[in-house]
């Protein structure tokens, strides 16, 4: 008769104990696993409730204010700009402000001004701030269907490029 080994005795009840919990296991309980495949499935389920997904892709979630002291974060699930004070190697929350649906980019025009670009309600948030990180929303500019990016150029920053889902939605410059 061969003697077992303590290990292999471990490893043979533990996948006794295994086996038993996954037969254990209702349909209900495994709501992940049907989730995820339906998520990737192309064909409609019949009998499933149609779900739309409101995700938007960050574009440019931070920016570093010109004089290195801000870092500037949307929060795009909470639909906020958040501001952190950089201190030598660690950040420090500073403060938050709501801007528009979605926010996926920010870019800073100059030392009191942010720009938060709203993909979902299709805005542009223009965000006053000041050297103690107070904020407010300065200006809210509508700019077409799903922008995504901003750039500045120009002279003294005064002219802002937005990108834009579809073709033609050019629109007149806006100076503040």
């Amino acid at each position: 008769m061969k003697k077992t080994s303590w290990t292999e005795a471990g490893v043979f009840a533990l996948s006794i104990a295994l086996a038993g919990c996954w037969q254990q296991l209702e349909p209900e309980e495994e709501p992940d696993v049907a989730v995820a495949e339906s998520a990737l499935s192309t064909e409609s389920d019949e009998g499933r409730d149609d779900y739309t997904l409101f995700e938007a892709g960050q574009v440019r979630p931070l920016a570093l204010s010109a004089d290195r002291k801000l870092l500037f974060a949307v929060n795009t699930p909470d639909d906020r700009l958040e501001v952190f004070r950089v201190q030598s190697r660690k950040l420090k929350h500073a403060g938050s402000l709501s801007v528009g649906l979605r926010p996926v980019s920010v870019a800073v025009r100059n030392a009191g001004e942010v720009w938060v670009v709203n993909h979902l309600s299709d805005s542009i948030s223009v965000v006053a701030v000041d050297a103690e990180a107070r904020m407010r929303v300065r200006r809210t500019l509508l700019v077409g269907d799903e922008p995504r990016d901003i750039v500045f150029a120009g002279p003294g920053r005064n002219r802002a490029f937005v990108t834009t889902a579809h073709r033609g939605q050019n629109r007149a410059a806006i100076r503040s």
